[in-house]
């Protein structure tokens, strides 16, 4: 990977740090929040689509709520639900992504809102959305729970008619 100052693709190079005068460490990229690029960006199409889909947890949630939108809309609705779905979390993912790509931190949510929303309101902005987030967290694991408990108790109704779930 070329890190030369003319790179367009990497334009910001360290040039006042110490060592530089030595030539130790001219020509380094920096991102914005002022850190040195170590890992390299690997990730294909695939394998982010892939990610996003397991993080997602999307076959437990499609089979948790499938039936209500079945009963509700038929199979059309079940459709556009998708569509619907789909394109709004493009445009979530349209949104992170940008994120990440400019302000790269482990911290993420919270970093995130710490620094768009200025100096004013980033403390208190940055403290609700990772409080928010550990929630969303907390309780995304329980309905993962609540969905398991509910397919683990329709298997077992499979091969045993006379069973009745109170």
């Amino acid at each position: 990977m070329d890190f030369s100052a003319n790179d367009t693709k990497h334009p910001r190079t360290v040039t006042d740090v110490a060592g530089a005068e030595k030539g130790e460490v001219h020509g380094v990229v920096i991102n914005e929040t002022g850190h040195v690029q170590e890992l390299e960006r690997n990730f294909s199409f695939l394998s982010v689509c892939s990610v996003g889909i397991v993080t997602g947890n999307t076959w437990a949630a499609l089979g948790g709520s499938i039936v209500v939108a079945l009963y509700n809309g038929g199979p059309p609705g079940v459709i556009y639900e998708f569509l619907v779905a789909s394109f709004f979390y493009w445009c979530i993912s349209a949104s992170i992504a940008e994120l990440a790509s400019a302000i790269p931190s482990s911290s993420g949510v919270y970093q995130w809102a710490s620094i768009t929303a200025g100096p004013k309101y980033g403390k208190i902005c940055g403290w609700f959305a990772g409080w928010w987030n550990f929630l969303a967290w907390m309780f995304a694991a329980a309905s993962i729970c609540a969905i398991n408990a509910n397919i683990i108790i329709a298997m077992y109704n499979v091969f045993h008619p006379d069973f009745e779930p109170q």
